[in-house]
């Protein structure tokens, strides 16, 4: 195999490593979302199992994760209709490491879709930006895997908060 030949087959690679990284992410996600809709769910008092599976079959089949890529605005709606601000909430947390992870996000999704649809001028650009290489793919994941780390520790806060009752029976406040 000639110098070419090699440069092509490892760009080759490093590009399907992008659509599986985003898939995922994609899945980790999505599971995050359906812990959450189960936990409400337990947690709520619904006068029937049937009830309370229907709603939350009608949240888990409206959810954009299910055929959208995990962009940050899909993400955000999916929890929001949790009632979660999770971007919100993770920027509070970590205000300095919030834009990285939201910005490797969007390029992740944007370097997804050009490999997924053969888009060569956008792949080329990306080339050229050199985020298309292993190192850029293992600095992306390392971000993802700090985003899931406070995306999962941001879900139990909320959890534990909209769960609790005070001394007094009352709600606690969450915002």
């Amino acid at each position: 195999m000639n110098h070419a030949a090699a440069v092509g087959a490892v760009e080759n690679i490093d590009r399907t490593l992008y659509p599986a990284l985003v898939a995922e992410f994609q899945g980790f996600c999505r599971d995050l979302h359906d812990e959450t809709i189960s936990t409400i769910s337990e947690e709520a008092s619904w006068p029937t199992e049937q009830l309370a599976a229907l709603a939350t079959a009608a949240i888990r089949k409206g959810r954009g994760l299910n055929h959208k890529n995990p962009s940050p605005s899909v993400i955000d709606e999916d929890f929001r209709s949790l009632g979660l601000p999770i971007w919100r909430r993770a920027q509070q947390l970590h205000p300095e490491d919030y834009p990285g992870w939201r910005a490797s996000l969007e390029t992740l999704v944007r370097i997804r879709n050009a490999v997924a649809h053969s888009d060569q001028e956008r792949i080329d650009l990306f080339f050229t930006k050199r985020q298309l290489t292993f190192a850029y793919w293992e600095h992306t994941r390392k971000l993802l895997t700090e985003l899931a780390i406070v995306m999962n520790s941001v879900v139990r806060t909320y959890l534990v908060e909209i769960t609790m009752v005070t001394s007094r029976g009352e709600d606690r406040d969450w915002r």
